[in-house]
């Protein structure tokens, strides 16, 4: 009886051992399988917030960074500013813009052909998308915190985001064991130089196939119809593909008077390794009916998502010419963002299945500022003087009498300016408009408004006159004055002098600067010559002519003629564009 009893006592315990043993197999995968899942929405959850970082971070740098200006951007493309309004700045153009204009520079330290160092300047514009494939020493070299003021700085912030391909054989021509990039598909630019372009997979809801691009919020697709408007409004972008920061147009930005508002998008997939994709089927009311693990296969994926061969204007697939080469390295194992696309795989009932993806983008707004625009006039050439031989004098122009004639310069320096306190800036050297000649060895000051200088302008004019012949002295009652013109019709008095006596001191008027003061501090080194300062701000449209005009009236009395005397210091005109009204 006490051995059966044994007997039954040890079944049972070897019952509740086997017991224990299933319910830990079992508890044990629930455990895994949660652990996975909380890595993956970790996983996500990061590349969010990195993505988020990084937008926030671009657009800090971007608003009104000093190099966003009209001016540079003009002078970049060489374009016409009587022929072009920053208002029409493409999306492709900006793009273009942040990728070639230099803002900052460094020091690179090279051995030249004596075996001597020397250092070649390195410019850096604001982003390079050339930089998002990265060998392992570039990486390590450039991530390096004392390194950060030679990588650009939108390229600084996506760093972080960067995978290990080990796919990656070469780059720039050199053999790698893989590279680091930003996590897509690896493609050629316009310049057939590496870069990373993002794809967007259609999506299939309600059975109705929803195109990738028609699944981001900072895109409107309907803009995307006509390939002309594709780079007009965003760039690079295509039906199914954009590129990790693309450039989108933001007409609904509103306040254009701070500046054409654009957009910068920083797309992030994130493909958690520990995640796989499922293709979900649902019944009419939105049930699911079936879950299927979507299978790795680049080429059944072209077949059934035919937007992914037409890539962005100007973007193609590798070829085995391409600095950057990829081969599927067997002596890794499944990668989160191998292949031709970028969508990784992973291995899952007996089957190569794509890992969950998640494409995150973020925007910033930032503005390309319009200019204060600027040009001066004035006198710069001199001529020898027929009275000492020898010397030069400043050459002049004799005023007609009682007609209100355009004020003229001989042989007149011309600059071009858009900050007064920047002469040396590439700006000050941007031919902004052009004057007309309207005889021949004279330059009619007047300005052609051109198309984003709507709103008013400030009219700045110093005039420095004299009597003609030497010996000749002023008589009481003659007036001065200059006026300034819109499309011929008269808009305001600038400066205006009647004189009387004593004529070496004429009396000041309201804005004027007369008589001996210059308008530099100095003193008038002769009592013949009327100083006139003064400045005018008027209202202005597109092609409208500003013109500037001297008005000259001798007593009746009077036998003698005037002139400017054309001193560059004190004969100029200046236009100043201040904003829209």
């Amino acid at each position: 009886m006490a051995e059966n009893k044994t007997v039954r006592g040890s079944q049972a315990t070897a019952h509740r051992r086997g017991q224990a043993l299933v319910e830990f197999a079992i508890i044990s995968f629930v455990l895994s399988a949660i652990v996975a899942g909380l890595l993956g929405i970790m996983v996500l959850a990061l590349g969010s917030f990195q993505n988020n970082i990084a937008a926030e971070g671009a657009g800090r740098i971007l608003d009104q960074h000093e190099a966003l200006t009209e001016a540079n951007f003009l002078t970049h493309f060489e374009l016409n500013p009587q022929e072009f309004s920053i208002e029409d700045a493409t999306a492709q153009q900006v793009y273009q813009f942040l990728n070639e204009f230099g803002v900052d520079s460094y020091e690179r330290p090279e051995v030249d052909e004596a075996g001597e160092q020397t250092y070649e300047t390195v410019d850096l514009p604001l982003y390079d998308e050339t930089l998002l494939i990265l060998s392992i020493d570039s990486w390590l070299h450039l991530g390096a915190p004392e390194n950060a003021n030679k990588v650009p700085a939108i390229n600084r912030l996506l760093l972080p985001s960067y995978i290990f391909d080990p796919d990656i054989t070469s780059v720039d021509g050199e053999a790698e064991d893989g590279a680091y990039r930003y996590p897509g598909a690896v493609v050629t630019n316009g310049d057939g130089k590496p870069s990373v372009l993002i794809p967007l997979l259609d999506d299939d809801r309600d059975g109705t196939t929803v195109p990738g691009i028609e699944r981001t919020f900072n895109i409107d697709p309907d803009e995307l119809d006509d390939e002309e408007l594709e780079g007009d409004y965003a760039y690079p972008v295509a039906s199914n593909w954009v590129a990790p920061v693309t450039v989108v147009k933001c007409e609904e930005c509103g306040d254009v008077d701070n500046g054409v508002a654009f957009k910068l998008v920083i797309f992030y997939p994130s493909q958690p390794a520990s995640m796989i994709s499922l293709e979900v089927v649902r019944d009419a009311e939105g049930r699911i009916e079936s879950q299927t693990p979507v299978e790795a296969d680049d080429e059944a994926l072209e077949t059934q998502q035919s937007g992914l061969a037409t890539l962005p204007t100007g973007y193609e697939p590798l070829t085995e010419a391409s600095d950057v080469t990829l081969e599927e390295n067997s002596a890794f194992g499944a990668s989160a963002s191998r292949g031709k696309y970028g969508l990784g795989e992973s291995y899952a009932f007996l089957m190569k299945v794509r890992p969950y993806r998640r494409v995150f983008e973020t925007a910033s707004v930032f503005r390309l500022q319009h200019d204060r625009l600027i040009a001066k006039y004035e006198y710069i050439d001199e001529v020898e003087d027929p009275l000492n031989v020898g010397e030069t004098v400043a050459v002049s122009r004799q005023l007609q009498d009682d007609i209100p004639e355009a004020l003229m310069f001989l042989n007149p320096l011309i600059e071009r300016d858009f900050d007064s306190l920047a002469d040396d800036s590439l700006a000050s050297r941007l031919r902004l408009v052009r004057p007309n000649s309207s005889m021949v060895g004279n330059e009619n000051i007047q300005l052609t408004v051109p198309q984003s200088g709507k709103g008013a302008w400030r009219v700045v004019v110093a005039a420095e006159i004299e009597p003609r012949e030497l010996g000749q002295s002023w008589l009481e009652g003659h007036v001065l004055e200059i006026r300034v013109y819109r499309n011929d019709t008269f808009v305001q008095l600038i400066a205006a002098q009647t004189l009387v006596p004593p004529i070496a001191e004429p009396i000041p008027q309201s804005g004027d600067q007369t008589g001996d003061e210059t308008g530099d501090g100095t003193e008038d080194e002769t009592e013949d010559k009327i100083q006139l300062v003064g400045q005018a701000v008027i209202d202005a449209e597109p092609k409208d002519v500003i013109q500037v005009r001297i008005y000259s009236k001798r007593p009746d009395d009077a036998t003698y003629d005037v002139q400017l005397t054309g001193a560059p210091e004190r004969n100029w005109v200046t236009y100043e564009f201040l904003g829209a009204r």
